[in-house]
């Protein structure tokens, strides 16, 4: 089984990992956690690593958090440039994954409308299974 991790560097993020991570899987399970830098954000100028490196840290944190649930499991991270859903949706079907999963934010409203919801996007054209996790309450 292949179970991709969408992440950001939010609360929500780690909830998905701890709560999906923390499950029994099966002993050949492989995990791969992806972070996407949207290209819009002002501070990337496309010279700045200094902005990738820590995003990659916060993904290698994050894989730390399912070695310890899982430590024989094979589990990778990953980071890509892009418009967040797309690169997930695109990098989901190049690797074959049976299963996504990502925190949800839990917008409404006009909110929701103004920034979009990468988590609904993935549901609704997903190549497999999607599992939103939410933080009760928000």
């Amino acid at each position: 089984m292949k179970v991709l991790f969408a992440v950001d560097d939010s609360k929500f993020s780690d909830l998905a990992i701890e709560t999906v991570g923390s499950r029994p899987w099966p002993v050949d399970t492989e995990f791969r956690i992806l972070s996407v830098l949207e290209l819009s954000r002002s501070e990337f100028d496309g010279s700045d690593t200094a902005v990738i490196g820590k995003l990659k840290a916060d993904v290698e944190s994050k894989a730390k958090v399912l070695e310890t649930l899982h430590p024989s499991a094979k589990i990778e991270v990953k980071v890509l440039q892009g418009r967040a859903k797309d690169a997930i949706l695109s990098h989901a079907e190049e690797w074959g994954s049976d299963l996504i999963v990502v925190g949800s934010h839990g917008r409404r409203g006009l909110q929701k409308f103004l920034l979009g919801s990468v988590a609904e996007s993935i549901l609704v054209q997903s190549p497999c299974a999607v599992e939103i996790v939410r933080i009760k309450g928000a």
